[in-house]
């Protein structure tokens, strides 16, 4: 007896399990629907990224029309990826924020890059798009 009530008493301070009105143990399930890797944050088991998932969100894509989209992740993974980001919105955003950034950086240099490897397409279609606005006006 003694024995039961100490065992219980460790389940629920070190797994915060809890106890029903018989003192039975009631059984809770942990799922982790988001995990952090190689600098971004994408579906658990999946190379689905979370920012996906959330644009389509804050587009206001209905979780069942996102799933559609995403047939890998089930119903339950979408909303447990949108229930993330809601409880950790602060720093979501500002990754998302910080991802769009570098994203245009990167769209420049590539601008850039492009112009100065390649001047005469450069030229040849800076020309093309002239004569067809002139000639559409």
């Amino acid at each position: 007896m003694v024995c039961g009530i100490v065992l219980r008493a460790i389940v629920r301070k070190y797994k915060k399990i809890g106890l029903d009105a018989e003192g039975k143990v009631i059984p809770t399930v942990n799922k982790t629907y988001v995990e952090r890797r190689n600098g971004g944050y994408w579906t658990t088991g999946t190379r689905i990224s979370l920012d996906s998932v959330i644009y389509r969100y804050q587009c206001g894509a209905a979780p069942e029309s996102i799933h559609r989209s995403y047939p890998l992740l089930t119903l339950e993974e979408v909303y447990g990826a949108i229930a993330f980001y809601l409880g950790n919105q602060q720093e979501i955003d500002a990754y998302l924020e910080q991802a769009a950034a570098e994203g245009a950086r990167a769209i420049e240099k590539m601008k850039t890059s492009f112009r100065t490897d390649n001047p005469a397409l450069v030229k040849r279609l800076e020309k093309a798009r002239h004569s067809r606005s002139t000639a559409s006006s």
